[in-house]
C-alpha cells in the first residue's frame, strides 16, 4: 500500500477543518454577530418577541402615534384645560333683513260734530272701524309694532259758560273689547271765555304699542276734566288718526 505524501495529508486535514468550520457556523452562531443587514424584511413578528421585551427605551422618539396607543394609554396623555383665550374681534353686521309686513287704519272727521264733552265721562271722539269716519279695523297677521298719531280740535263755543275748561285726549287699539291704551294723555286748556267768544285749542298725539296678531280697532278718547261741578262745557270740533302697524 502506497504511503499519502506529506502534502497530501496537510491539505486533507485543511479541508475537514474548512468544512467542520462551515458546519459549526450554521449551528452555532457566536454572539453579537446577526445584526439588521442579516435579518430579512418582516422576519421578525409579534410572536418572536418575548413579553415584555420592547420597553420605552427601545422605541424611537416621535416614532409612535396616537392610533398606535390603547385608549387608556391615550386617555392619560390628556392635559388640563387651558386658560381661556381673548374674546375674538367683532364680526361684520349681518344682511339687513326683509321688511316685516304692514297694516294701516285711519280715521277723519272734518265736519264739526258739535259733540259736546260732559264733565267725567270719556267720549269717543275718533274711531277707525266707524262705518261713516274710518277705514275699518286692522287684521295683524304676526307680532307687530303698531305706531299711531291724531291730531283733535276742541272748542268752547258763544255763549260757554265763562269757565276755563281742561280737556284731554288719548288714542287706544280695541281688540275682543279689551282696550289698551297709546302713548301718553294730551291736554288742551280752553281758557276763559271773555264775552261770550268762541276758545280752540288743539291736541297732537302720538304713541306706539306692540300687538299679538288678531282683529284691532284704534280711537281716540277724549273727556273735560274740570270736575262734574264746572260750567264749562267744550266739545270736540275735528280730528285726524292714523295707525301703522309692522311687523317684528
Amino acid at each position: 500500500m502506497r504511503v499519502p505524501s506529506p502534502s497530501l495529508v496537510v491539505a486533507s486535514i485543511a479541508l475537514f477543518v474548512a468544512l467542520g468550520g462551515t458546519s459549526y457556523a450554521v449551528t452555532q452562531l457566536p454572539k453579537n454577530s446577526v445584526g439588521s443587514k442579516q435579518l430579512k424584511a418582516s422576519a421578525v413578528t409579534q410572536s418572536k418577541l418575548a413579553s415584555a421585551s420592547v420597553t420605552g427605551a427601545k422605541v424611537m422618539d416621535g416614532s409612535l402615534a396616537a392610533a398606535d396607543l390603547s385608549a387608556d394609554a391615550r386617555a392619560s396623555l390628556k392635559g388640563a384645560p387651558g386658560a381661556k383665550g381673548e374674546a375674538g374681534a367683532k364680526g361684520e353686521a349681518g344682511a339687513k333683513g326683509d321688511a316685516g309686513p304692514t297694516a294701516s287704519a285711519y280715521a277723519s272727521i272734518n265736519i264739526s260734530p258739535n259733540l259736546t264733552l260732559t264733565a267725567g265721562t270719556d267720549f269717543t271722539v275718533l274711531e277707525t272701524a266707524d262705518a261713516e269716519t274710518g277705514s275699518g279695523t286692522m287684521i295683524i297677521t304676526t307680532r307687530s309694532r303698531a305706531v299711531a298719531a291724531a291730531s283733535i280740535s276742541v272748542f268752547k263755543g258763544t255763549g260757554a259758560s265763562a269757565a276755563a275748561a281742561d280737556v284731554d285726549c288719548q288714542i287706544f287699539a280695541d281688540s275682543l273689547g279689551t282696550t289698551r291704551l297709546i302713548g301718553q294723555v294730551g291736554r288742551a286748556t280752553l281758557t276763559a271765555t271773555v264775552g261770550g267768544g268762541a276758545v280752540y285749542g288743539e291736541i297732537g298725539l302720538t304713541g306706539a304699542i306692540a300687538l299679538d296678531p288678531g282683529e284691532y280697532s284704534f280711537g281716540v278718547s277724549c273727556k273735560q276734566n274740570n270736575g262734574t261741578n264746572s260750567f264749562a262745557t267744550p266739545s270736540f270740533d275735528r280730528g285726524d288718526l292714523t295707525v301703522i302697524a309692522t311687523g317684528i
